[in-house]
């Protein structure tokens, strides 16, 4: 917000000691007196509000000039602060002061203990030092602190955690001033000492495995130079490492060739296999050996792969009449199980 106002005449004295929260700052651009760091920074306080001694007070060095009564902020302001003195409307006019006294008041008074005293006002004199050098983040910071002690039921003392938790309303309050969160603090609770407990499962080793349709070529045409492809699915579950999926022929009769009877295609049957999360090995021709199709790097779930195979028929191939087949064989592995 930004106004300007003449007040040749007007000097208010607070100082960021005072026990009074500065609710408007000013920073002036026009004196007509003495100059000072305090006269001329934004910390030039002109509205303070205070919970005092059970009730509440509030102040403001505003008004002597008929103008600010034409402002709508001044007048809503003076409202606010009519509700608030009279305890129909909350507001947060939290200070460290006042905070400081409470827990003085409760360490005196055997209803905080030692540990907790001393927990309290160091977190308590951090946030107050964060606030004065203008770190408002660090200042909350050390504020949720003091709130984290002020629950902790082991820091009661005689009153069995009353004072604990009035200490711990305030301390939210002040997290709320330095991060800008006017909202009324959440109710106080006490908590016990944090017990740790283990929850967990096991999974056994699996390495899954399963195959859709065979793959089918259709009809092969003789005489006619043609790539004929076919496709079936499998999916994989494996809880390793790693693993791979390989493919072999273990057949003694012509390894890695369709074959009819006696009869085999001169070309090698080729193949490849491609997943969403798996790496393809990239297409190459079977043998009896194991042809690696998809690794994969991590465990896996229900992966669908798609293995695809090439048959090259040349023009020149002589075809028998019946049906190539053979019967291939799928592993899944892995060398971190």
């Amino acid at each position: 917000m930004s106004w300007s106002r003449h007040s040749p005449n007007l000097q208010p004295k607070c100082s960021l000691a005072d026990p009074l929260k500065p609710a408007l700052n000013l920073r002036w651009t026009k004196l007509g007196y003495g100059t000072g760091s305090l006269h001329n920074s934004d910390r030039h306080a002109m509205t303070w509000c205070r919970n005092f001694d059970g009730g509440r007070s509030f102040t403001t060095a505003l008004g002597h000039n008929w103008q600010f009564t034409t402002e709508k902020w001044w007048r809503d302001m003076l409202l606010n602060a009519v509700q608030w003195t009279a305890g129909q409307e909350y507001s947060n006019c939290v200070t460290f002061n006042e905070v400081k006294d409470l827990l003085d008041k409760a360490a005196a008074d055997g209803n905080v203990t030692a540990a907790g005293n001393t927990a309290l006002s160091a977190a308590l004199a951090s946030a107050d030092a964060a606030y004065r050098a203008d770190d408002f983040a660090a200042a909350a910071g050390h504020a949720r602190t003091f709130v984290a002690q002020a629950k902790r039921l082991a820091n009661a003392g005689a009153d069995s955690g009353a004072a604990l938790m009035q200490l711990q309303s305030k301390g939210a309050e002040l997290v709320g001033w330095m991060s800008g969160n006017e909202a009324a603090p959440p109710t106080s609770t006490l908590q016990a000492e944090p017990v740790t407990g283990t929850v967990g499962g096991s999974v056994p080793a699996t390495l899954g495995l399963s195959l859709g349709t065979p793959a089918a070529f259709g009809a092969f045409t003789p005489g006619v130079a043609k790539d004929y492809t076919a496709q079936m699915s499998a999916n994989v579950i494996s809880t390793a490492g790693d693993a791979a999926l390989s493919v072999a022929d273990p057949s003694s009769t012509a390894p890695g060739h369709l074959v009819n009877g006696t009869f085999s295609l001169p070309t090698a049957l080729k193949a490849v296999g491609t997943s969403p999360a798996g790496a393809s090995a990239g297409a190459s021709s079977l043998s009896g050996s194991p042809l690696t199709l998809t690794t994969w790097n991590n465990p896996i779930s229900n992966d669908p792969v798609q293995v695809l195979f090439t048959q090259s028929i040349g023009a020149n191939d002589a075809l028998r009449t019946g049906s190539y087949s053979k019967t291939l064989t799928f592993t899944l592995s892995t060398t971190a199980p």
